[in-house]
């Protein structure tokens, strides 16, 4: 018997939320990730711009191929203004080190954690740090970290897909930017 009537779509905003609960953090989680961002992770600035750049399996030869884009890619595709605050997500040191080095005039804020250096890993070497929890735990506070920026630069990842649902859980009004890189 049906006693729901009619059926009914979900709405966005729902859906949304019941991902958000079914993937929600055990509360001891929540507070490694919360002692974390207390104690490793600059003061927020904002308005902020959330940079995505993956870049651990460019130049991989795989399907689908990654190609290497520069910041500079990401920066122009971003419209990204000299003193913008710019949260940098990277897996990869070179990232950090190329927006520090040739982009000097952006407040890049970021986290100072091990990474990978190019393909050096391998395919395989997804733990930079040897130790998965503190990579997992460190990828949770990033999430967090970036969600109350406004705007978004990325490359093609799966990963951006968290950050979206980040930025929407939080209400945060956000535009998109995508390098194309594979």
């Amino acid at each position: 018997r049906n006693d729901a009537g009619g059926r009914r779509k979900l709405s966005r905003d729902l859906l949304l939320w019941i991902t958000w609960y079914m993937g929600r953090l055990k509360h001891h989680v929540q507070k490694r990730v919360y002692d974390l961002l207390r104690e490793k992770f600059p003061p927020i600035q904002l308005p902020c711009t959330v940079m995505h750049v993956r870049r651990s399996d460019a130049g991989l030869p795989r399907y689908p191929f990654r190609r290497y884009a520069a910041v500079k890619e990401y920066i122009e595709k971003g419209n990204i203004t000299t003193g913008e605050n710019v949260v940098l997500l990277s897996d990869d040191q070179s990232t950090i080190d190329e927006a520090l080095r040739f982009h000097n005039h952006i407040n890049w804020l970021y986290v100072d954690r091990p990474r990978q250096m190019g393909a050096n890993g391998g395919f395989d070497g997804h733990i930079p740090s040897n130790d998965p929890a503190y990579d997992m735990i460190m990828i949770l506070a990033e999430l967090k970290y970036a969600s109350s920026c406004t705007k978004l630069v990325h490359g093609d990842s799966g990963f951006v897909q968290q950050i979206e649902q980040a930025l929407q859980h939080a209400g945060t009004q956000y535009s998109t930017y995508k390098v194309k890189t594979s």
